[in-house]
């Protein structure tokens, strides 16, 4: 009979698997320390996003971060509910919709930040300067 490896110490070859573990239990951490300002990681991404910007498109908002354009949808709403940003058309090209950050949206957000910011030094601190520096060079590759 072969010995049988306990769970924690599977390896998994495939990138996505790796990937998705990884990107579920840093996600966790980040929710949690977000928790405080009722923000998902998503959430403080949208606002990250917008902060210090007049609007953007929604396709663009959805390419530059990665969302498909109906869950980007479904993101704002409860952002657009509470306040903290806008959805309107566009005045240049009313096919188009753009999102805006409001005041409230805006001082969420700089609290929200040093929440967010601990989690990250947190997280920075997990791994050497080069091995982040590496991480992002092979992230930026890998989602070509």
């Amino acid at each position: 009979m072969a010995d049988k490896k306990p769970q924690t110490q599977w390896k998994f070859e495939c990138v996505v698997q790796n990937m998705r573990r990884a990107s579920r239990l840093i996600s966790r951490r980040y929710e949690e320390a977000l928790r405080p300002v009722n923000l998902t990681s998503s959430q403080f991404t949208i606002l990250q996003s917008l902060n210090g910007r007049k609007g953007i498109p929604l396709g663009l908002m959805a390419e530059i971060l990665g969302f498909e354009q109906t869950t980007l949808s479904r993101l704002l709403k409860p952002l657009e509910k509470r306040g903290l940003l806008i959805v309107q058309k566009n005045p240049k090209d009313r096919r188009q919709k753009i999102a805006s950050i409001t005041n409230t949206g805006e001082n969420l957000f700089a609290e929200a930040k040093i929440h967010w910011q601990r989690e990250h030094d947190e997280s920075l601190a997990r791994m050497k300067q080069d091995d982040w520096l590496m991480m992002q060079s092979v992230m930026s590759r890998l989602s070509e």
